[in-house]
């Protein structure tokens, strides 16, 4: 009859979460564990250290910060998968266990500069926490009879999936100097409604749209959840969320759960959380005046990664609602012909330089589910050529005279690496000095083709801009390690264009003669740039997608300041990411790894 039970539930309440790969890492790969009272950490042989971070983040976690979400306790398996490039996570209850991605993501606006392993532990074990906490009432009697399915059904109707997010983001942001919620780039889809003036119901936001574009459950979640707590306290979303999954309302108990506690239904909190951020939002308006320069569209549109050719035109990647990503060219009258379509790749970057275009695709392994790859792509006379095999490069650009690429190598091992290889061969001519294990962000040739710029993450987060020699000498550090993000640099002659994101949206600072200029001061995030006839082209986030606009190129001196609501604390004593101890657990040998 249990059985019986599930299997009705889970056909009735589907909902979407990673499922077990068979077949998914080579019988060679040896796997250890660490396995205790709180946790189970399995992981590659080798990688000891990793496993113990994490085990100690989540035991440091579990004893201390538990005051916003509940005391109740379940014992979690977490298995650290290195073999694949995507940079990803998550926690099932069906079987209860958790797995994260390894692999960092190369870009720094997406989730940030943070320790990937010290994210992934804070974000995926507050899903741990939030199932553990939710097993209480009538979940757990649909538990009981249904096993985990059931519980997965019943928490998943009674607690909407902006809310398991949008926590599990503000834990990341409460819990550490970086996170999500103080990115600015991470509120560029409600901050381009909220400038279109595009006042969505809640209900389309929470379903989202084929026609119109609509954030994701994320930014939803944390701005939901970030006004909760603001508003109300701390324990706030921990009373409301016991409510709902006891199911005291029974339809829409999330909703009715509000209203009792706040006097306002979920429409109604919706309403005044966004009204809330957007006067935040209205704070410091006195914005550049831009030309758009890319055609308004019906659909949803993205105009990304922009460049000028050697005749004027501007090359993109342009996508839309109805068509697949493509590279195209804009001619300056503005007529735009389409060239041909990239393959998937994890990151759908490209660089360009005097005609060759630079790219990654991904490639899967025929047998092992779990192990990929991201090999270079090169375009050149109107040929595509795949240069590098079973490699696992991103953000790679091409040297002025052709004959070289730069790329970021992210090993299986964690250890990463910027490397020169041969144009036409894709031979590795050199690893670039990377002593600290930095990892390097979209790297670029300089002008004259000696050096090459890039931005690098440190462990503790911060991002530095460095140029080293290609030869292999000392690199210099341009800009100095901080806690802000670099994004993707354009190089001019002697000057760096870069993106950052020191005031509340990504701009284009320059920097040139040793010192750092603002650009632009534009209404939402800008992304990449590029100079054309003494005006800067950039692409910039609008309520239809990525547009192109311009501006004059004109340097002026100060950085702009970073606004209170992307420096919140959640009063739940700060970032802990020094004070998780380095306690070595035991740690033993595994046959298999069967969860």
């Amino acid at each position: 009859m249990r059985h019986i039970t599930a299997a009705c539930i889970a056909m009735l309440f589907f909902h979407y979460a990673g499922a077990q790969e068979f077949g998914g890492n080579p019988l060679s790969h040896k796997w250890r564990q660490i396995n205790n009272d709180t946790v189970r950490v399995i992981f590659p042989e080798g990688m000891d250290s990793i496993g113990q971070r994490v085990a100690n983040t989540v035991m440091y976690i579990n004893r201390h910060n538990r005051l916003s979400i509940g005391n109740r306790r379940e014992k979690m398996s977490i298995v650290l998968q290195d073999q694949t490039l995507l940079a990803n996570g998550y926690v099932q209850l069906a079987p209860f266990r958790s797995e994260f991605y390894l692999a960092p993501p190369p870009n720094s606006n997406d989730m940030g500069a943070m320790s990937w392993v010290d994210q992934l532990a804070i974000h995926e074990y507050r899903h741990v926490l939030q199932n553990t906490n939710f097993n209480v009432g009538l979940s757990r009697v649909v538990g009981y009879l249904g096993g985990q399915l059931g519980r997965t059904a019943a928490n998943n109707i009674a607690v909407p999936n902006w809310y398991w997010e949008g926590d599990a983001v503000l834990s990341e942001t409460a819990l550490s100097e970086q996170g999500r919620g103080r990115l600015p780039a991470f509120f560029d889809g409600f901050r381009a409604l909220s400038l279109a003036k595009k006042d969505y119901s809640y209900m389309k936001i929470r379903n989202g749209s084929y026609k119109d574009y609509t954030p994701s459950h994320y930014p939803l979640g944390y701005i939901l959840t970030s006004y909760g707590r603001y508003e109300h306290g701390a324990t706030f979303w921990k009373d409301v969320t016991d409510d709902a999954v006891r199911f005291r309302g029974v339809i829409y108990p999330m909703s009715h759960s509000l209203k009792r506690r706040t006097g306002k239904n979920i429409t109604q909190f919706y309403d005044a959380g966004i009204d809330w951020y957007r006067k935040k939002w209205a704070e410091g308006g006195d914005w550049d005046d831009t030309t758009m320069i890319s055609p308004q569209t019906k659909t949803v549109t993205d105009y990304k990664y922009v460049y000028t050719t050697d005749a004027g035109d501007l090359l993109v990647l342009k996508s839309s609602y109805k068509r697949i990503p493509a590279f195209w060219l804009i001619k300056p009258d503005g007529t735009e012909q389409r060239l041909f379509a990239p393959g998937f790749g994890f990151d759908d970057y490209f660089g360009y330089r005097n005609g060759r275009m630079v790219w990654t695709e991904t490639r899967y392994h025929p047998r092992w589910t779990w192990k990929d790859y991201s090999v270079v792509m090169v375009h050149e006379d109107g040929v595509t050529r795949q240069l590098t095999l079973k490699t696992r490069y991103f953000s790679p650009d091409i040297s002025p005279d052709g004959k070289l690429i730069c790329a970021v190598s992210s090993g299986a091992d964690l250890h990463y690496s910027l490397d020169v290889l041969d144009a036409a061969t894709g031979e590795v001519i050199r690893h670039l000095p990377n002593p600290d294990n930095g990892y390097f962000t979209y790297p670029k040739f300089s002008a004259d083709g000696q050096y090459i710029i890039a931005g690098k993450r440190g462990k503790d987060g911060k991002i530095a801009l460095v140029q080293l020699p290609v030869n292999g000498g000392d690199p210099e550090v341009l800009l100095p390690a901080a806690l802000r993000v670099l994004g993707i640099p354009a190089i001019q002659g002697d000057t760096v264009f870069i993106t950052a994101n020191y005031g509340n949206v990504d701009n284009v600072f320059a920097y040139t003669d040793k010192q750092l200029f603002r650009v632009t001061n534009a209404r939402n995030g800008v992304q990449h740039m590029t100079v054309r006839n003494g005006h800067l082209v950039f692409s910039e986030f609008t309520a239809d997608g990525y547009k192109l606009f311009q501006t004059p190129v004109d340097l002026k001196p100060g950085l702009p300041q970073r606004s209170s609501w992307l420096q919140p604390d959640f009063k739940e004593g700060g970032s802990i990411i020094d004070k998780i101890p380095d306690t070595e657990h035991t740690v033993t040998g595994i046959r298999s790894c069967t969860v």
